[in-house]
């Protein structure tokens, strides 16, 4: 490989994965302002790694793609930064056993 082809290559490549992180930071910002940081992270990632195969061609579809899931996906409810410190759920009630002398113990002995 001549030195011009190996500079012409490495430029491509660090150029395609700048294209990349421009493109993912798109879904990065709107993942993260909706509160899906996996989808924000994920749609960052395929972007720069796009970029650096293909350049724009596949990092802008990717963020397009992206952008797109993480808006049509609703909100969780409770976003980071709003935590609320409650559960969702409510905690498990106790369980109530009847006693041998309970009338309505269907196991009691006649």
């Amino acid at each position: 490989m001549q030195p011009d082809a190996t500079a012409y290559l490495i430029g491509a490549i660090i150029g395609g994965l700048i294209a990349g992180a421009l493109c993912g930071s798109i879904p990065l910002a709107l993942g993260l302002k909706r509160g899906k940081k996996g989808l924000a992270t994920a749609g960052m990632i395929c972007c720069v790694v796009g970029g650096g195969v293909l350049g724009l061609l596949l990092a802008g579809p990717l963020a397009l793609i992206f952008s797109i899931i993480i808006l049509c996906t609703p909100k969780p409810a409770a976003t980071a930064g709003q935590d609320t410190g409650q559960s969702e759920f409510a905690p498990p009630a106790e369980p109530k056993f009847p006693s041998a002398g309970d009338e309505n113990n269907p196991y009691r002995s006649p």
